[in-house]
This record gives C-alpha cells, sequence and structure tokens, in this order.
C-alpha cells in the first residue's frame, strides 16, 4: 500500500471494530481517500481509544495516563504550528505529555499525517527564506550554502588529501647493528682526536728545540 495513504487524514471512513470476549476492540479497519487513491489500513485500539467522527483522530478520554483527545489534538496543531516546531513548549502549553504526543503518532495515522503536513510546510518556508536571504549581497554565507546545494559540482566541498601516517618497524637486530656502528665512529672520532693532539704537542717540543739550540 501506499505509504501516504496510512498516515493521510480519512476524508470518507467506516468503521467495523471486532470485539473481544473481555470487550476490548482489537483492529479498526479503515477506508481511506485520498488524491483519488483509496486503500484500506488497520488501527489498533482498545477500550480507552475510539475514532472522533468529525475529525478522524483516534482519541483517547477519561482517566487514562495517555489521555489525549481530538480537541486536545487540535490544540497541539495550532500551538505546534505557532510556535516554530518546538514539541516541549508546545506539550506544556495544552498540558499533555511528551510520551503521549509521540505515542499518538505511532498509533493515530490521521494525526501523523496532520504533524508531518505542518513539519513540511514549515520546513518549506525554511527553505524558501534561505534562498530569499541568499541574494541579500552581505548575506556570504548564506549564498554559499545554497551554492553548495543547488550546484555540488562547482561549488560543494572537495575532500583534501590528508598526511597518512608512516609505521617503520625495526626489529632487535637492526637496533644492536646501529648501535654498534655507533660506537665505532665514535671510537674513531676519540682516535683522531688522540693522533691530532699529539702531533700538536710533537710539533711544538721540535719548535721549542730549535729555538733554544738558536745562538
Amino acid at each position: 500500500m501506499n505509504d501516504s495513504l496510512k498516515d493521510a487524514q480519512s476524508s470518507k471512513s467506516t468503521h467495523n471494530p471486532e470485539t473481544t470476549s473481555q470487550g476490548f476492540s482489537t483492529i479498526i479497519p479503515t477506508k481511506i481517500n485520498i488524491n483519488g487513491i483509496t486503500g484500506t489500513g488497520n488501527i489498533p485500539v482498545d477500550a480507552s481509544h475510539e475514532i472522533d467522527k468529525s475529525s478522524g483522530f483516534l482519541q483517547s478520554s477519561g482517566p487514562y495516563l495517555d489521555a489525549f483527545d481530538a480537541n486536545s489534538k487540535h490544540r497541539f496543531l495550532e500551538y505546534y504550528k505557532a510556535n516554530g516546531l518546538r514539541l516541549n513548549s508546545t506539550c506544556k502549553a495544552i498540558k499533555v505529555k511528551r510520551d503521549t504526543v509521540k505515542k499518538h503518532m505511532d498509533i493515530d495515522p490521521t494525526f501523523r499525517a496532520a504533524v508531518r503536513e505542518i513539519e513540511d510546510d514549515w520546513l518549506e518556508e525554511l527553505e524558501s527564506v534561505s534562498k530569499v536571504t541568499a541574494l541579500n549581497p552581505k548575506s556570504t554565507i548564506e549564498r554559499i550554502f545554497q551554492l553548495k546545494c543547488h550546484l555540488p559540482d562547482r561549488y560543494g566541498q572537495f575532500e583534501k588529501a590528508t598526511n597518512q601516517p608512516i609505521t617503520i618497524n625495526l626489529n632487535g637486530n637492526l637496533l644492536v647493528d646501529a648501535k654498534r656502528r655507533a660506537e665505532m665512529i665514535d671510537a674513531e672520532i676519540v682516535r683522531e682526536v688522540e693522533q691530532e693532539s699529539a702531533r700538536m704537542v710533537s710539533d711544538s717540543m721540535c719548535n721549542s728545540t730549535a729555538n733554544d739550540n738558536v745562538p
């Protein structure tokens, strides 16, 4: 079945609940007609729920924790739209729990469709404002955002090459050999220094002897 039929508001519906021996209604077969396409969806309910004939909302009234009748749902939709889709503030304004709203979003396709319609309208308005704002010469960031969204091939974000770490594994033998070479180099330097020092001392002594023999 088309997904939109499950969430659409019922314009023409007939309800024939099946009742168990305990008095609980198990399902409500609901005929839904939207844009000329007709489908059928089953709404699970119990004794605390019923369908409001005027709105098609599944409502729960009375002393129940999830009580949420049709009037409250109309008020929720009104506040939800006026408050810019702020769920918490809307729930506080109409004194309905957030969990109750979420539950009815799951079990009431007509209410869910009404909420999604408001959200779609809000998103469309947001997109429209963003496009208009992008034309302002001072709105550089908004303009960049719109260009990246609508012309990703020309203004999209390209991934830059990142420096990859290089791992060098040295075994024990290589480290020992490197240490030995370093020690040999150090020893060779010491010998050269000692030889140079001895040569300088020898030259100094020769010069001193020659000066003593001069008359």
